[in-house]
């Protein structure tokens, strides 16, 4: 006779050994590569950074809040040659550099175009940033206060994209008096080790976003996410294409896990003689496990 505990046993487990999609069991490995001159920089940033070591980053970035396209899904949606990867990473690294009051930074693009490792990073590359900082500006994630002779001055603003100033997410959490405010400044961290193995510098834009959405919905190490096709989208405003995409490269770095895995049915909502729902659940792992 089957006890009770048994069956709750089998409704929180899956109903199959997990198995890696076809699509991903033979991709080519994605080795990280890392110029002395982006090294350099990583370094200074982070002895430059007080406490801060992982970079604290609020949900609102990527997740859509009442209704509105997140910012990380309008600086996908825009496309081009590498300039939206640019972008993403430039914020990125600016949330890690404006770790106090009055948060603001003042460094030559070329040391920026350094930092994400971008080709010719004295021109060609400093021209890059340059056309990303306006691009930040304009969704709001910036202010710019150019100053003759002298690099621009860059205010870190907040990550919904409204204009706001930006403040510490972990202060303003604590400090709120209300669960609406609280949930307006959770947030979740992008690993440093990113940086420092040169994942990030090589990550294309739709990499960033799969690493940024998973890093949002993983609340630490070992923790596997789903979602259904209809949930992401409305969730997080991106394509297909870039979901899968980004889910590839993530994949071929060796920085997610994709596993294949038949999650039996609920209790009192399907027919128990029907066929079990089969989801890809995703893990980060490596440089990219959760903090």
């Amino acid at each position: 006779m089957t006890r009770v505990e048994d069956v709750l046993a089998g409704w929180a487990r899956p109903a199959s050994r997990p198995q890696a999609p076809v699509q991903y069991r033979e991709l080519k490995i994605i080795e990280p590569t890392l110029t002395e001159g982006s090294a350099e920089v990583v370094r200074a940033l982070s002895e430059s950074s007080g406490k801060r070591v992982d970079t604290p980053v609020r949900n609102s970035f990527v997740r859509s809040v009442d209704g509105q396209l997140p910012p990380l899904a309008a600086l996908a949606s825009r496309g081009g040659k590498g300039g939206s990867a640019v972008a993403m990473k430039l914020y990125l690294a600016l949330i890690w550099r404006c770790s106090r009051e009055p948060f603001v930074t003042q460094a030559p693009n070329r040391t920026w175009a350094q930092l994400l490792d971008l080709p010719d990073p004295s021109r060609r590359g400093a021209r890059r940033v340059k056309d990303a900082l306006a691009t930040l500006h304009e969704l709001g994630l910036v202010g710019l206060t150019p100053v003759r002779g002298l690099p621009t001055i860059v205010a870190l603003l907040s990550e919904d994209g409204r204009g706001r100033a930006y403040t510490v997410p972990s202060d303003a959490y604590r400090q709120a008096r209300s669960q609406r405010t609280r949930e307006r400044h959770q947030y979740f961290k992008v690993p440093q080790p990113l940086w420092v193995s040169g994942h990030m510098q090589g990550l294309s834009a739709a990499g960033v976003v799969m690493l940024l959405i998973l890093l949002e919905e993983s609340r630490e190490a070992g923790t596997a996410q789903w979602w259904s096709v209809d949930t992401f989208t409305r969730r997080f405003g991106v394509s297909k294409d870039v979901r899968a995409r980004g889910t590839k490269e993530l994949v071929a770095r060796q920085l997610l896990t994709v596993r294949r895995m038949s999650l039996p049915p609920s209790p009192g909502t399907s027919n128990p003689f029907g066929q079990d729902l089969v989801r890809n659940t995703y893990e980060l792992i490596g440089e990219a496990t959760p903090t």
